[in-house]
């Protein structure tokens, strides 16, 4: 695995010296006003290995290191991105930060298995860590561009409580914590602050912090015990002594200033699990599941784009599909017509995806619509007129049914599924 390790002794100036008053820590907006990963250009013959994300965009390429870097590189470049004197280049790795009227950015290149390399940039916010408070007996051993360190004359303990209090006072709240290391949040930046005893300084006490930009702005409640936010898959968890109930009140009102609604006053039982799901206007969706775990309630959150929640409808519309095969029906063929030009996927024999770049995939769903009603399919959905993803119904005769799901994000991929489920086989049309 290749660790993005930076050693740089001239970028601090670059990012501290011609700042003059610290900046406020980037919003996910402010940093996508930079650099907007969601729609930063891909390689041809990229491989998303994840999600996009506000702060990182990961991919595998069939490119050496030096194509793939030089791909991104120049387009940093274009977009005004300066690279800073620390990029290190070889046959199989690279890296280098970028920088960006102070917000700072980091690109690394490493092998990945058939001949591929895996690129990863991650947005790092705008945060100068050198301005970050720390304890007034602190002395600073060194600063590079993505991480600064001090060596305390108190303990370990000691230590991290004056690191607490500095960092609160200063506006930032804990965000969760993992061993040595403790996580703080202002506005869409998340400071890493490590306090630990270092061997290699005779045991003295050492701090050292790291910084980057969360996708997401999400808040932690006081009341909340080993938190933990994963960016990668927008996930929250922790423990609390709160009832599901009071979880979700605190959600109801910290998330309404950004659009937040619940679909339910309190939270639904399903099972052994109680839930509350809020929307944005524009589909967004927050999953919160709880349950009793020893006494106290487990909280788990899950974000979801209207993308992904439409990945999740075609799965789960794919998996009743699939129902058919395991019992005794007889399979009804069912044409569908793909638009000249469009590219479409078959997912399986009642299941087919199209693509619909530069196309209104609503439009295109409606004329597919159209033909299957012409056909005495009977659409059983209400029509909302949902702005990114609208799923619908269409019931044949003996159980079956066809579902269409279009989705077109702003900045996302856009495409178009029909479903066949109850015995449905799906062919394709003129």
């Amino acid at each position: 695995m290749f660790t993005r390790i930076v050693v740089t002794f001239v970028v601090v100036s670059l990012l501290t010296g011609c700042q003059g008053k610290a900046a406020e820590p980037a919003t996910t907006v402010q940093a996508a006003q930079k650099l907007d990963l969601l729609t930063l250009p891909l390689p041809e013959g990229a491989e998303m290995s994840r999600h996009r994300r506000v702060a990182e965009l990961g991919y595998a390429i069939k490119k050496g290191a030096k194509e793939a870097f030089d791909f991104v590189d120049q387009q940093l470049k274009e977009r005004g991105w300066s690279q800073l004197p620390d990029s290190r280049i070889q046959s199989e790795f690279a890296s280098a930060n970028y920088e960006l009227d102070g917000f700072l950015l980091h690109l690394s290149v490493s092998p990945r298995q058939e001949d591929k390399s895996g690129v990863i940039i991650t947005h790092m916010g705008n945060v100068s860590l050198e301005e970050a408070p720390v304890p007034a007996n602190a002395e600073k051993m060194y600063a590079f561009a993505n991480v600064v360190m001090y060596k305390s004359p108190k303990s370990v303990e000691e230590t991290a409580q004056a690191c607490r209090q500095e960092m609160t006072k200063a506006g930032w709240s804990p965000y969760g914590a993992a061993g040595d290391s403790v996580s703080y949040r202002k506005n869409a930046v998340l400071v890493d602050v490590n306090v630990m005893s270092a061997p290699a300084q005779e045991g003295a006490t050492v701090i050292s912090l790291t910084s980057k930009l969360l996708s997401l702005e999400l808040p932690a409640p006081p009341f909340a015990d080993d938190f933990r936010y994963t960016d990668g898959t927008t996930h929250i968890g922790f423990d609390t002594d709160k009832s599901p109930q009071e979880v979700a009140d605190f959600y109801r009102e910290k998330l309404a200033p950004a659009g937040w609604k619940a679909t339910t006053e309190k939270p639904v039982e399903i099972e052994w699990k109680e839930y509350t799901i809020f929307r944005t206007a524009t589909q967004d969706m927050i999953t919160i599941a709880t349950h009793e775990f020893e006494s106290r309630t487990r909280v788990n959150l899950d974000h979801q784009n209207a993308s992904e929640v439409a990945v999740d409808e075609l799965r789960e519309k794919t998996s009743a599909g699939e129902k058919a095969k395991y019992r005794d029906v007889e399979w009804l063929p069912v044409g569908v017509v793909i638009p000249d030009g469009l590219e479409s996927e078959r997912l399986e024999d009642w299941a087919v995806k199209i693509r619909t770049p530069g196309k209104d995939a609503f439009a295109i769903a409606e004329a597919i619509a159209e033909a299957l009603t012409a056909k005495g399919w009977d659409n059983v959905s209400k029509k909302r007129g949902e702005p990114v993803l609208r799923v619908r119904r269409y019931e044949g005769e003996e159980d079956r049914a066809v579902y269409l799901i279009a989705v077109r994000p702003p900045k996302r991929e856009s495409w178009v599924a029909v479903v066949g489920v109850g015995g449905v086989i799906l062919e394709s049309e003129e």
